[in-house]
């Protein structure tokens, strides 16, 4: 999976949560979400990616904005380019 594909992946899934449209989001700001909604958004990318993310495997500094969590996600998706 490319980089541009996960992160159009994971701006549906922060715009879902947020209860906001995709277009109104900053790949680079701080998106100030709680607890509870990184739990939820948490939720939303294992199933939008066909991953399970584990609390070691979990960088919540990486979910301050969307180009963290796409670098974040890198980690855990296959690139889909690399094989054969």
């Amino acid at each position: 999976m490319t980089h541009d594909t996960i992160r159009e992946k994971v701006r549906s899934a922060v715009a879902k949560v947020m209860e906001t449209g995709v277009s109104d989001l900053d790949d680079a700001a701080d998106l100030y979400i709680d607890s509870v909604a990184t739990m939820m958004l948490i939720t939303e990318l294992e199933e939008a990616f066909g991953i399970e993310l584990g609390d070691a495997d979990l960088d919540y500094e990486a979910f301050r904005t969307i180009e963290g969590i796409t670098g974040f996600l890198g980690k855990f998706v296959p690139d889909q380019r690399c094989q054969g």
